[in-house]
């Protein structure tokens, strides 16, 4: 997840979830309720990521704790 840009500026109403699925017209007022310092976007952009583990190649993907394929996407909503 990214946010889009425009030239160099990045652009906030526009996630970009992944290549197939691009998430506009998000409200600025959304990035003035914060969680744990962070703007609530932001967070779940942060904390809702793929990652693998260097040492281990443990792949953690959000995605596999869900209810379905959606959660993510719903949760930013």
């Amino acid at each position: 997840m990214c946010f889009a840009q425009k030239g160099q500026q990045v652009d906030k109403t526009t996630i970009i979830y992944n290549r197939h699925v691009t998430l506009t017209g998000i409200p600025l007022e959304a990035y003035d309720y914060g969680v744990n310092g962070k703007p609530a976007p932001e967070w779940v952009m942060n904390r809702y990521q793929v990652t693998v583990d260097k040492d281990s190649q443990i792949r953690n993907d959000p995605n596999d704790w869900s209810n379905g394929p959606r959660y993510i996407i719903d949760l930013l909503k």
